[in-house]
């Protein structure tokens, strides 16, 4: 059984992957040069898989910058909201096959986001924990 951080390793691993094909295939459909359009979009495709490649290789890329600029990005419903954009343009048929096929892995990541925010707590549960309420008088 794995553990919850070995889940979550596993899972930055993949999404990594997936943004790394994702940056491949937005390079290529750029310099086939299609139309301005398509240009734009696969540009920000670029922008949009270097954070996500950031945010996963990088703590401190993460706290220093990202968590400025894109605030949303620090928690796992912010980026499985990013996910799922990127994934939606991938699905373009200029992309072709290749294309379509990384924008399902995008979609996979965005559930397995989902799945790490719903299911894997981020912090181990402590019993040892005692809370103090303050006593009305």
């Amino acid at each position: 059984m794995m553990s919850n951080l070995d889940k979550s390793s596993a899972i930055k691993i993949f999404t990594t992957i997936s943004a790394l094909l994702l940056l491949l295939i937005s390079f290529t459909t750029v310099f086939e040069m299609i139309n301005y359009t398509q240009i734009i979009v696969c540009l920000y495709l670029a922008m949009f898989s270097l954070v996500i490649i950031l945010l996963n290789i990088s703590p401190y890329i993460t706290e220093k910058y990202i968590s400025k600029v894109f605030p949303f990005l620090t928690g796992h419903l912010g980026r499985a909201a990013v996910y799922l954009i990127v994934a939606s343009f991938c699905f373009a048929d200029e992309f072709g096959n290749f294309g379509k096929f990384n924008g399902f892995l995008m979609f996979i990541c965005a559930g397995l986001s989902i799945y790490i925010y719903a299911y894997v707590p981020l912090i181990p549960p402590n019993t040892n924990i005692q809370i103090y309420y303050p006593e009305e008088a």
